[in-house]
């Protein structure tokens, strides 16, 4: 049995901005979210033992690749089996990775009280 991607409110919320402004790349940003592993991404540190990993996104039918395209991070949760976005943001709307770590933090302790209350 594969992990679950579980999404919750607070992602959602955000996909809609993203959706706002990216919407001919809705589908492929829901396929890459539909089918995330454990092993996508690149493995991020700075949040308090939870696994957290962050993966690039182009986006071919706007001609922006990886570099600058979309981020995405998210928790994996091996006890329950679950993959769960946290935060997804345009990289030419971050400029730093300060800003970028804060705001991440935010969203996990939001994602954890959703989880805590689905439990």
């Amino acid at each position: 049995m594969g992990y679950r991607v579980v999404r919750l409110g607070f992602f959602e919320k955000q996909l809609k901005d993203i959706y706002l402004k990216y919407s001919r790349a809705k589908d492929h940003i829901e396929s890459v979210i539909n089918n995330l592993t454990p092993q996508h991404g690149d493995n991020c540190t700075g949040y308090g033992g939870n696994q957290i990993r962050k993966l690039r996104i182009g986006l071919k039918s706007y001609k922006i690749g990886k570099s600058g395209g979309l981020r995405l991070l998210f928790l994996v949760l091996p006890p329950k089996v679950w993959i769960i976005p946290i935060n997804i943001y345009s990289k030419v709307g971050f400029r730093s990775e300060e800003k970028v770590k804060s705001e991440t933090k935010e969203a996990l302790k939001q994602v954890l009280k959703e989880i805590d209350s689905i439990s």
